[in-house]
């Protein structure tokens, strides 16, 4: 007997044929480590330090700020890349014993060494360490803005399509209405106004990129709004809210994750522009754009500022576009007709 398999397990399969694919689903993964692993991978709070008889563990006080159980008196203040061994004394710091906001004045523009494996920047901070950090932001603000327009987009195009008429009306001409204008610059003027801050990147961003995924979804409910399940749920007495979400939504998801795949690459590029031009994320809060800013004085002297978080940037957009690329080929039933 032939064995049975999901239609989930026929996507994988089908997703992970390709070396490309799992190359791109790799990186992405690399990633998502490196960002949610930060705080162990590059600290100047050591993972452990033994002192006088007494055992401690600092980076805890840096992972759980705010935990009361975790709290050392007889630490506080302490420089410890100062701190005087002797005896049985010891102490171990993360592989890139640097926070990404520590500056070191006497070793500003340092070449990539073993010390700093990426250099430093103008003001001696580790550039290996605020990249690692910045991998958070850029992922924050792709995942969240997503989140944000894919939720806006699902509501409005559902809506539009289920109903049609006057509904569908006014919602396509607000789509077009929003989409004359050029997104990145209509980004640009409404931070002018409220302030560049890392919430109302995410947010921004989120309310002017519903469009696509608002037309996607409404022509896919065009499509099954007559279909002989959705009539027959209809003449059972269902309400519009569960026919919708419950009936008609799931099959529609399928695109809508492949779209939003190539919206996190498109997030990750915006914020990174916004920072190289200033009205991003921050400083001192690490971001891949500020320091790739940072290089337009420096290009002659510093090429480390240009070269690894610009390769950093191109390697994490290619990711998630082979990640939807993949998925948008495993999802068309056409290419599973030899499978």
């Amino acid at each position: 007997m032939t064995k049975q398999i999901s239609y989930v397990q026929l996507i994988f399969r089908q997703y992970w044929n390709s070396w490309i694919n799992r190359f791109g689903l790799i990186c992405v993964c690399f990633l998502f480590a490196v960002a949610i692993f930060s705080p162990l991978l590059s600290n100047d709070y050591p993972y452990f330090l033994k002192k006088n008889g007494k055992e401690y563990f600092p980076i805890l006080t840096q992972i759980f700020p705010f935990s009361t159980w975790i709290h050392y008196a007889d630490l506080e203040g302490i420089d410890f890349k100062k701190i005087v061994l002797e005896g049985d004394d010891r102490i171990v710091f993360p592989p890139i014993p640097y926070s990404p906001t520590e500056y070191n004045l006497d070793e500003p523009l340092v070449a990539p060494s073993s010390k700093h494996w990426m250099g430093t920047d103008e003001q001696g901070r580790d550039v290996t360490s605020r990249l690692v950090y910045g991998s958070q932001i850029s992922l924050s603000v792709g995942f969240v803005a997503v989140g944000i327009y894919v939720l806006l987009g699902v509501i409005v195009g559902a809506l539009a399509g289920y109903y049609g008429g006057k509904v569908d009306m006014i919602v396509s001409r607000a789509m077009e209405i929003i989409m004359c204008f050029p997104t990145f610059f209509l980004i640009l003027a409404v931070l002018a106004f409220i302030g560049p801050s890392l919430y109302n990147i995410m947010f921004i961003i989120g309310i002017t990129g519903w469009t696509g995924i608002a037309r996607l979804v409404r022509a896919d409910f065009l499509k099954l709004r007559n279909q002989d399940f959705v009539t027959a749920v209809i003449a059972s007495g269902a309400k519009p809210v569960r026919v919708i979400f419950k009936h008609i939504l799931p099959n529609t998801l399928a695109p809508v994750m492949v779209s939003a795949s190539f919206g996190v690459a498109s997030a990750i590029l915006v914020e990174s522009s916004l920072s190289y031009l200033g009205f991003g994320v921050q400083p001192p809060t690490p971001s891949w754009g500020d320091i790739l800013s940072q290089s337009r004085d420096f290009m002659d002297i510093a090429w480390w500022l240009t070269i690894f978080p610009g390769v950093a940037i191109f390697i994490t957009i290619t990711a998630f576009n082979l990640v939807g690329e993949g998925l948008r080929d495993a999802i068309d039933p056409r290419l599973k007709t030899g499978q």
